[in-house]
């Protein structure tokens, strides 16, 4: 089991949307989750965005994005 806690730094602070995509494929088969949330960030100091655990075999590939927008720019 992995953890993986993303973290963001903003120069500005905002009310932002925050979405998480884990995409996950091995031979096991394909998974996909996708966390979306609003959050009230602070500028100039890092945050962590949210806590993922995945189970993650040596031959898998995983790919995560992390997307944070506040409605006008990412």
């Amino acid at each position: 089991m992995y953890t993986i806690i993303p973290e963001v730094t903003l120069t500005q602070s905002c009310l932002c949307r925050v979405q998480i995509l884990s995409l996950r494929e091995g031979s096991s088969g394909q998974s996909q989750t996708k966390q979306e949330k609003t959050l009230s960030l602070p500028a100039n100091q890092p945050i962590a965005l949210t806590k993922l655990s995945l189970n993650i075999s040596p031959e898998d590939r995983v790919k995560i994005v992390v997307t944070v927008s506040d409605g006008q720019s990412l």
